[in-house]
């Protein structure tokens, strides 16, 4: 079924997910994110990019409602994210995290309806319309011969795919995606990838991803953190430059041309 078709909650036209000067801690006097500003609205493919341990996924974390900033304010839609029910928070955003908690003793449809969690009725069977749902994001993902498989049987490729499936059969406005095509190989890699783009068309997603040329291939945007902070924003051709490049990842670069005519960095030590 096309997802065009899918019904969705009613919310404003003009979704958009902002932080406003948004500044968080783990411990006392260790800022992980510090004075990051940043919006998504729907129609947009946003890639977060940076060296490891500078607060990529916390930051997800935030913008998901899942930790609570220190200072500053995260608003979905003008409404203060900490002010929004959990379950209906989940009716606006879906959240794919780097590793998905163990669903071993589940089929693969039953994860993949877990997505739908906040629109299931307690007390009923799922609706035509949930079954619907996950029957088209088990196809997006490829993984529609694998439904009554146990998930103790999938590669970790596989369970990737599951879990995106669970995101997408959510339906919500915004996606958030922490690596997730990092266990794919290289032909669902680019499969994955047309199908997040062709998502992004009616709902805005930000995706966590340490691959330059998936980035630059398929991103409207990219921001690239440093130290909790961002260190460059904008489309590709105008934050991959050498400098900035070399500055956030603390290598040396060099770039290559892409068949589409676009530039992707090649790192090496100095």
């Amino acid at each position: 079924m096309e997802e065009s078709k899918l019904k969705t909650e009613i919310f404003s036209m003009n979704h958009e997910l902002r932080a406003e000067d948004v500044s968080f801690s783990y411990k006392e006097g260790i800022s992980v994110i510090e004075h990051l500003s940043f919006s998504l609205k729907r129609g947009r493919l946003v890639m977060l990019l940076g060296p490891n341990g500078n607060g990529k996924s916390t930051f997800l974390k935030l913008l998901a409602g899942r930790l609570l900033p220190q200072q500053g304010t995260i608003t979905l839609d003008g409404t203060a994210l900490k002010e929004i029910p959990d379950r209906r928070r989940a009716l606006r955003i879906a959240v794919m995290p780097q590793s998905a908690p163990p669903v071993f003793n589940y089929t693969v449809r039953e994860v993949v309806m877990m997505g739908r969690y906040a629109r299931l009725n307690r007390l009923y069977p799922p609706s035509p319309e949930d079954d619907e749902a996950v029957d088209w994001a088990m196809k997006q993902t490829c993984i529609d011969d694998l439904a009554d498989r146990s998930c103790a049987a999938l590669s970790g490729g596989e369970r990737q795919r599951v879990s995106l499936a669970s995101v997408f059969a959510s339906n919500t406005p915004f996606l958030l995606l922490d690596e997730p095509v990092s266990a794919l190989d290289p032909a669902h890699v680019c499969m994955i990838m047309e199908r997040i783009r062709q998502k992004a068309k009616s709902c805005g997603i930000l995706m966590i991803t340490h691959d330059l040329q998936t980035a630059v291939r398929y991103g409207d945007e990219m921001i690239f953190m440093k130290r909790g902070k961002i260190a460059a924003q904008g489309k590709a051709e105008q934050v991959m430059t050498e400098e900035i490049m070399s500055d956030v990842y603390g290598c040396g670069v060099e770039f290559y041309t892409l068949p589409d005519g676009r530039k992707c960095p090649a790192f090496f030590s100095r």
